[in-house]
């Protein structure tokens, strides 16, 4: 054995590690006879480089620069600011259902601004629930700091804390991960993304957000460790940004089948022009939105905007942990089937956004339709209707007809005939106080008319 290892040494490996997740190993060669002999090895799938990054003129910043942002928000009770596209999606109606408790989100991006006071000693206030939020690197240092800015307003979108003290992220009660893998958006480390799969799945996160990369820069290492993760019975829903290139070319990872690239589009529920499309699309998301003031590296208490798909798909991971906070049980691919039925067009998957942009009060089962069914038109020789309470929403319900009855459906008495007679219905959702009601009315048809005559109704 020695003599073997020897010979390897001889002929260009240097010291490597093991992944620790799957049966990959990280390892210095050589040389091009190195090389030659892992690929020529049974048991190697691919080898590849550890540290593959995009080539110039691409500036190292993208992603990095801070903009003002003042327009779409208005001020929640708490003193909070809250975008427009979190109402136009159904944000604050979900609130009412759930705020992301017991569920634990992961970034994997550029780290967090360790000045950001919501994100440390304004993060778990008296007036919120407990809640954890954990600055991580992936190479296991302690330089979990964002030199950036992009991370930092990602996080905020997610998960700042609802305290009335700048911006509040959608699962404002969940925990949050934040893993520092990078220091620009466009320039990465696939061992540094790997690394932080794996230790956002170690810390139990259902949801994993990712907004990086470039298209045409895919990574075997990378996707193994997501395809992996996401087959496990508890395996993290992966959300990743589709990219900015403006054409239809997802970046990776968003191009996986295992993750969910999310399209942005503007307010007027547009794609926006710079947002990347195409067969990957899955759902979308209105941007902009704002994320928490960040002193140190915003320089000012102003909100710093973060829009296009990184924005976009900061907000579907926000709404993916609302949904995971209510079905703890689900699994990743269940999360991911509400999401689409959510969407505004569910049925059909399109190249520009996906299945639509994703209805946050609908998601998480909020109430959004009520229908009464049953007989319009009877005939004096019919038995008497019953109606039905038909529901859209995962409830419970409570129901309340005009007769006083309690349940979902109802022997109604039809009027003598040539007459008509109305019955209501009111129904509240149990956990938000939603409320619907519906009028429906029956007519009788006269003696003397045929019992034909209903078709017209």
């Amino acid at each position: 054995m020695s003599s073997a290892r020897t010979s390897l040494r001889d002929r260009g490996f240097g010291t490597g590690t093991s992944t620790g997740f799957l049966p990959a190993i990280a390892l210095h060669i050589n040389g091009i006879e190195a090389l030659r002999v892992l690929r020529r090895l049974p048991v190697v799938d691919y080898v590849q480089p550890a540290i593959q990054r995009n080539p110039a003129p691409l500036t190292l910043d993208f992603g990095c620069g801070v903009t003002s942002w003042t327009d779409y928000r208005y001020t929640a009770p708490r003193g909070d600011v809250i975008p427009e596209s979190y109402i136009s999606q159904g944000v604050t109606q979900a609130w009412g259902r759930t705020q992301g408790d017991n569920v634990t989100v992961a970034i994997i991006d550029t780290g967090v601004d360790p000045a950001q006071d919501q994100f440390f000693s304004q993060f778990s206030p008296a007036t919120g629930p407990p809640r954890v939020f954990t600055p991580l690197a992936a190479d296991g240092s302690t330089t979990w700091n964002d030199v950036c800015g992009h991370g930092t307003r990602v996080v905020g979108v997610i998960g700042a804390p609802h305290d009335g003290l700048g911006m509040v992220g959608i699962a404002w009660a969940s925990d949050v991960v934040s893993i520092r893998s990078h220091s620009s958006v466009i320039v990465w480390d696939s061992q540094r993304i790997h690394d932080a799969v794996v230790l956002a799945a170690a810390r139990g996160a259902r949801v994993v957000q990712m907004a990086f990369g470039m298209p045409y820069n895919g990574d075997d290492l990378v996707a193994d460790a997501i395809a992996f993760s996401y087959a496990q019975p508890t395996g993290p829903l992966f959300i990743a940004a589709i990219g900015n290139s403006g054409d239809p070319n997802a970046t990776f990872p968003a191009e996986m089948d295992e993750v969910v690239a999310v399209v942005a589009m503007s307010m007027d529920g547009q794609r926006m022009p710079s947002s990347s499309w195409g067969p990957a699309a899955e759902v979308a998301a209105k941007v902009p939105v704002a994320a928490p003031n960040a002193p140190t590296l915003f320089g000012t208490n102003a909100l710093a905007q973060l829009s296009m798909t990184s924005g976009a798909s900061s907000q579907i991971a926000g709404i993916a942990a609302l949904v995971f906070s209510i079905h703890p049980t689900w699994r990743n691919t269940d999360v991911r089937t509400r999401l689409h039925s959510a969407a505004s067009h569910p049925f059909e998957r399109n190249w520009q956004n996906g299945y639509g942009d994703v209805n946050a009060f609908k998601a998480v089962g909020g109430f959004t339709r009520l229908v009464v069914g049953g007989k319009s038109c009877v005939s004096q020789y019919e038995p008497d209707p019953v109606l039905n309470a038909v529901t859209e929403g995962d409830g419970p319900f409570s129901y309340l007809w005009s007769t006083g009855e309690q349940t979902n459906s109802i022997l109604a008495r039809k009027a003598p005939p040539g007459g008509s007679v109305s019955y209501s219905l009111a129904v509240t959702d149990l956990i938000d106080g939603t409320r619907r009601s519906e009028l429906y009315t029956i007519t009788t048809l006269p003696a003397d008319d045929p019992r034909d005559r209903c078709e017209g109704f």
